[in-house]
Order: C-alpha cells, then structure tokens, then sequence
C-alpha cells in the first residue's frame, strides 16, 4: 500500500513540476472552488475516480442479481463520481466551458436528461421493462456524449452506421 501511495506522490509531484515550469508560480489558476494545489488536486480526482470504479462494480453485481433499480442507482452515481473526477482536476470552470461549448450543447443535454432520468426510475423503483428501456438510451446517450469529445467522432459514427447498413442485404 505504501508503494501505491509513494507512486501516487510521485506522479503528482512530477505533474506539479511539470506545470510549474509552464506557469509562473505566481499565475497558479483559481479556480473558486478548488483553491488546491496540484497535486492535491490529482489525489482527490484518483479518490472520486475509485469511488466510482467501486459503483461501476457494485452496479453489475446488483444486475447480475437482477435489482434493476440498485443497478440503475449505481450506475448514475458512478458518472456523478467521474464528473466530479474531472471538475476536481481540471477545475470547475474548464470542465463546465468544454462540457458546454456550441459542438456538445445538444448530446450534454440528451446525457444529463438520460442521467437523471434513469436515477429517477431507479430510485422509485419504477417497473424493470422501462428500467433496462431507459438503460439501453443512456447508453447510446452516453456513447454520443463521449463521441462528441473526439473530433469527428459523430460523423465517423455515422458513415460507419451507414457503411454497415449498405452491406446488409435487403
């Protein structure tokens, strides 16, 4: 254990370092919320990003179980965990100005709504059917939400779409 955390020193030390020769110590950014150093900053985005490893986990093995709603629950709060990840590193402000910027408005919108929708039927326990219906559109919601952040991910996706619909014979 100890070596993981000398590991974990060492990365972000060297981060740190590495960031300190691009900026003037004196221009560190604040970011409001997050007035941490940085590599404090990398600890507390590891510890949400193990926390929501550990839901991702605990999700499939309430599904294999078949608990939809447990699964559901998890599921959400492993993305809120991954979120809040990446706030924790890159800041507040960056990560909301990428994750709203003109090319990604529409597919951040469709992922939010998916997000809290499933977490709403899972919470209330809603009928499995509409459960594993709203788990598959989060899915696809949450595929076209990460294809927005390659350039050209959505209109590769489609040309392939389209590509292997071509060579289906009908």
């Amino acid at each position: 254990r100890g070596v993981k955390l000398q590991f974990l020193y060492f990365i972000g030390h060297e981060m740190a370092n590495e960031r300190s020769v691009l900026l003037d110590k004196d221009e560190e950014p604040k970011d409001g919320m997050f007035d941490m150093e940085w590599d404090e900053r990398i600890y507390v985005s590891f510890m949400w990003l193990c926390t929501a490893m550990l839901c991702t986990m605990l999700s499939w093995i309430s599904a294999r179980q078949g608990r939809l709603s447990s699964f559901a629950v998890l599921t959400v709060l492993s993305c809120i965990f991954t979120m809040c990840s990446s706030c924790t590193a890159s800041g507040i402000k960056s990560t909301m100005s990428s994750l709203w910027s003109p090319d990604r408005r529409c597919a951040c919108v469709t992922y939010f709504a998916s997000l809290i929708t499933l977490f709403t039927l899972g919470y209330l326990h809603s009928p499995d059917a509409l459960i594993s219906l709203m788990c598959v559109f989060f899915f696809i919601s949450q595929a076209w939400f990460t294809l927005s952040y390659i350039p050209l991910g959505h209109t590769a996706c489609i040309s392939c779409c389209k590509t292997c619909c071509s060579l289906l014979p009908c």
